[in-house]
């Protein structure tokens, strides 16, 4: 007989907000940090009378970008979307929003700042070249999955059965087509020319173990340009595709200008899984074993489907975007290899992203520390593998 789910272990989907309970949301978020972040900023400006300072200059730019890209899409998603349904899909799946921690996990990612000690608000936290390093590069590893989904995602689109979505073939393929570019682009504005190739095939975490760490911190020869190390900007151009539509670049002496719809890939992201999970792994027994799970108004979402496996789809579309993005990671790391679906969710709980991640959080400790204490630990982590070489070695 099968061992009933404790209630404990379900995860409970709370039923979706209409438009104006997210925008509420979201503006007192936003007034919450601007709060804090103007206390901070007063604060350090009293400490030195200095509006330069590196602290105050970190604090500006966070205001900044909660006020000039943040604020400025939401008044662009309310004001310039027309329609209704379209509007609140944009609405659940905008950054940061959409993910675990909301403003404040973007805010540690982005910017020198560390949690204070009650974990309630920020403290400046001034990052050296190694740490910077690290961080682009995590956002570089992103990039290059965001652009293997982009085109499995465009494949499907442009071939004879495309997924159903809410856009059209042609507006879903210029979609794609238009952030494939912009990544791309972005992966050149950071890395080296004599180390592009090589990262974008192929970056991994054994770029960023502690030896390769120790090697570049030694001759201070870094994976990304000097200046976006010195200047650590690079995040506005990241901020400009997740909160723009449309950014200028120069490329080969020549200023290029790119349109683009970040909100729209998300809502095509979630359609095609949505419709991989429906067909491609329809009556699929590792999937109901997730479904198991997901709790909707006092029922799993598996036993709902056995009732009546029509209403899949509407469930799936009612998840919000960070509990979607882990149930389809789950599903995908549980399923056999030709049924996976070609596309990071980019969870942070499940999947391929989600452990990388830990090993990037450990390069970034490792970063932080000075040359010889990392040596000391490379010289400590490579002992027992010499002592068992040794050990192993036969007698002449």
């Amino acid at each position: 007989m099968k061992k009933q789910r404790k209630l404990v272990d379900l995860i409970y989907i709370e039923p979706q907000k209409d438009e104006a309970t997210l925008v509420q949301d979201y503006r007192n978020r936003v007034d919450f940090w601007s709060g804090q972040l103007k206390a901070l900023q007063e604060q350090y400006f009293e400490t030195h009378f200095d509006a330069a300072a590196p602290d105050v200059g970190e604090i500006i730019a966070i205001r900044k970008f909660l006020n000039q890209f943040l604020l400025r899409r939401l008044t662009w998603v309310l004001e310039k979307t027309e329609d209704p349904k379209l509007r609140l899909k944009y609405l659940q799946v905008f950054p940061p929003f959409n993910q675990d921690g909301k403003i404040k996990t973007l805010l540690l990612h982005f910017f020198q700042v560390t949690n204070t000690e009650d974990k309630k608000g920020l403290r400046y936290s001034p990052l050296n070249k190694s740490d910077k390093e690290v961080a682009v590069l995590w956002d570089m590893y992103k990039l290059r999955k965001t652009v293997e989904s982009l085109n499995t995602m465009q494949k499907a689109v442009e071939g004879n059965s495309p997924f159903p979505s809410i856009f059209s073939q042609k507006e879903c393929s210029k979609c794609l087509s238009d952030l494939k570019t912009v990544f791309q682009l972005m992966f050149q504005m950071c890395i080296r020319k004599e180390h592009m190739q090589t990262l974008y095939r192929s970056l991994s975490v054994k770029h960023i173990s502690p030896e390769a760490i120790l090697k570049r911190k030694q001759e201070n020869n870094f994976f990304i340009h000097d200046h976006v190390l010195e200047k650590f900007n690079y995040r506005n151009h990241f901020f400009y595709i997740y909160f723009n539509s449309g950014m200028k670049a120069k490329i080969g002496g020549k200023l290029k200008e790119f349109h683009y719809n970040y909100l729209e890939f998300e809502i095509i992201k979630q359609e095609f899984l949505v419709d991989w999970m429906n067909k491609k792994l329809k009556g699929n027994p590792r999937k109901q074993e997730v479904y198991r799970k997901y709790s909707i108004g006092g029922r799993t979402i598996a036993e709902i489907i056995e009732e009546d496996p029509e209403k899949e789809i509407e469930l799936l579309q009612q998840i919000p975007a960070n509990l979607f993005n882990d149930l389809t990671a789950e599903i995908n790391s549980k399923v056999s290899k030709e049924l996976q679906s070609g596309v990071e969710s980019m969870s942070e709980n499940y999947g391929e992203v989600a452990k990388v991640a830990k090993h990037f959080e450990r390069a970034r400790k490792l970063a932080k520390a000075s040359i010889e204490k990392l040596k000391n630990f490379v010289t400590k982590r490579q002992a027992p593998a010499a002592a068992k070489a040794v050990a192993e070695e036969k007698p002449s």
